[in-house]
């Protein structure tokens, strides 16, 4: 084998090599491109599960919330028409003051209650400055209507000042020491506290 052929042979034996080298390399780069778009597509996957996931969690968190927050609402629109119904109650109350039977039956039985709750046979009476104007000219009809509903006989006396009450009676002992409180606003309080339950369940079934 001369030089020539010798060279010719090396170079053709480059030549397979080196496209056996491109070869092997481009199979090498399709792999890394197929396994790169391979792993690309799968976190895009896992993205748009995590997205969904998040998604969905997000929503049942809002749906919670939202139906929450529409109970709260329902039970709120429930106790504002228990406050209405109150409302009408304290309305007709206080058309109730000033009649002859509040001032004929009403004053007279809280006095009488109030004077046997504590013992005494001599009371001070608490009231507004338009039953006070009212019951100062009646004070005799009025002593004579709490004895009888007492059993007994009960001394009247009114207060000086008159007190910032809607209407009712206030009754104390003329020492000011222990007091009955028959005031419309102590009374419809103790009533709303004790009936509010009832009314809610008398109107929505408790639910």
């Amino acid at each position: 084998m001369g030089v020539e052929e010798l060279r010719k042979e090396i170079l053709e034996e480059a030549e397979r090599k080196v496209n056996e080298i491109i070869s092997e390399a481009k199979a090498e780069a399709d792999k890394i491109l197929k396994d790169a778009e391979r792993r690309v597509e799968e976190i895009k996957k896992a993205r748009e599960a995590d997205v969904r996931k998040r998604m969905e969690e997000k929503l049942r968190s809002e749906f919670s919330l939202a139906r929450i927050e529409g109970k709260k609402l329902i039970v709120n629109t429930k106790w504002a028409i228990v406050d209405e119904v109150f409302n009408k109650a304290w309305e007709r109350f206080m058309e109730f003051g000033g009649s002859k039977e509040y001032y004929n039956e009403f004053i007279p039985k809280m006095v009488a209650y109030g004077a046997s709750r504590m013992g005494v046979d001599e009371v001070l009476l608490h009231l507004n400055s338009n039953d006070a104007k009212r019951i100062k000219g009646m004070i005799g009809k009025l002593a004579k209507d709490v004895s009888k509903y007492a059993g007994k006989k009960i001394k009247l006396n009114l207060a000086e000042k008159p007190v910032n009450i809607k209407g009712g009676v206030i009754v104390s002992d003329v020492e000011e020491k222990v007091y009955f409180n028959a005031s419309f606003d102590a009374l419809f309080k103790r009533a709303r506290e004790e009936l509010a339950p009832a009314v809610f369940e008398l109107l929505f079934g408790g639910g």
